[in-house]
């Protein structure tokens, strides 16, 4: 009998337990655990608000002058196989972003299945760099898998509208109206990640992009993103010749 009321009381003490936690204000566990252990203000973010539960809430953010509204919500029914997946929907004056994450004890991963982003509004970001954008970045099923820092996987679309834009040449300002741009981010069978920009003029890419499973990150700019800015190189090299190349080991 004894045993009986030990276990009855086991099971009520657990379940209450599950059910403070489903109802915990976001707003408690905030200021109570997160945000005492983050220094977000050296990474230029302030939360101002919190709203909802650990569950289902969502927060204002705000990031080097551009407002957004953090939504999130995450599956309860999947924490038992280990998994905690977290549904993100952001709207700023920026654009809107909806995000699946799935942090876990090996290997996370992170879905963007939409990404609507006006670089206009980073403009005010980017004036110490005198450097001006203008159109519309879109990202559809964008898939990232990683094991703590270290990428595994990456595959996806990306494409910019193009438009108006500006940039610092020593003492000048360029002005120059840029095309339609696209990405695609594949993984090959070695482990290699590879990023390939291009327009829709050429078959050749303006930029490409590369991360081995050993962590060492290649960038190459190919000369035919200067001759679609309008930007002089030798006459002798080809739009397939690399004009900038930089190499780091990342982790």
């Amino acid at each position: 009998m004894i045993k009986k009321i030990l276990a009855y009381g086991g099971v009520f003490l657990i379940g209450f337990g599950v059910f403070l936690v489903l109802l915990m204000p976001a707003s408690f566990l905030w200021e109570k655990a997160v945000k005492p252990n983050l220094n977000l203000r050296s990474a230029g973010v302030t939360v101002t608000g919190v709203e909802g539960t650990v569950w289902a809430g969502q927060a204002l953010v705000v990031h080097k002058g551009v407002e957004s509204v953090v939504s999130w919500d995450v599956a309860v029914p999947e924490l038992l196989p280990l998994s905690l997946p977290i549904d993100l929907r952001i709207n700023s004056h920026a654009g809107t972003a909806d995000v699946l994450v799935k942090p876990a004890l090996g290997v996370s991963s992170l879905l963007i299945r939409s990404l609507d982003l006006d670089l206009s509004a980073l403009n005010s970001v980017l004036i110490r760099q005198r450097i001006k954008l203008s159109g519309t970045v879109l990202a559809r099923d964008l898939f990232i898998e990683a094991e703590g820092r270290k990428i595994l996987t990456a595959a996806g679309k990306l494409s910019w509208s193009g438009g108006e834009i500006a940039y610092p040449v020593q003492r000048e300002i360029h002005e120059r109206n840029a095309p339609l741009m696209r990405a695609t981010v594949e993984t090959r069978d070695d482990g290699l990640i590879n990023a390939a920009i291009k327009d829709d003029e050429s078959s050749v890419d303006a930029i490409v992009a590369s991360l081995s499973p050993e962590g060492v990150a290649l960038l190459q700019v190919r000369r035919r993103l200067l001759d679609l800015v309008d930007e002089p190189w030798s006459p002798n090299s080809t739009e397939r010749d690399t004009v900038f190349k930089i190499k780091k080991s990342i982790y």
